[in-house]
């Protein structure tokens, strides 16, 4: 009997031991449950472009103006590419304007020499008329 009474003793040891472990591992889960609840969450990673081309960004003009003088190096071996004739006003001569407007009576005239109107040009006629 007395050897009964322990292996009971042992199996409720046992039992109790396997209760308090399981109670343990609970509140140990409960306890990491709360503890993740409280971390932030990650941040959602760096778009791909570090910045929109806007022309109004100086860093964008630089960056271009870097990209024209690299490639204007890297082709010096090359033949060189003609430049287009500029744009020169049919009134007043000038060769730069923020707009440039056909001339209507140059328009109809195919292999003729392209005639614009600068932009000042075209104003001031707006005023005479």
């Amino acid at each position: 009997q007395a050897q009964q009474q322990q292996a009971e003793k042992k199996r409720e040891d046992a039992q109790t031991q396997a209760q308090r472990q399981a109670a343990a591992k609970l509140a140990l889960r409960k306890q990491l449950e709360k503890t993740l609840l409280q971390i932030p969450p990650p941040k959602p990673p760096p778009p791909e472009m570090h910045f929109i081309p806007n022309p109004a960004n100086t860093e964008f003009i630089y960056l271009t103006g870097l990209e024209e003088c690299v490639n204007r190096i890297l082709n010096l071996d090359s033949a060189p590419t003609p430049m287009p004739v500029p744009f020169t006003c049919s009134q007043c001569k000038t060769d730069f304007t923020p707009t440039w407007k056909w001339d209507k009576n140059a328009k109809g005239n195919p292999g003729k020499e392209v005639r614009v109107i600068c932009e000042q040009c075209v104003t001031s006629n707006v005023k005479k008329a």
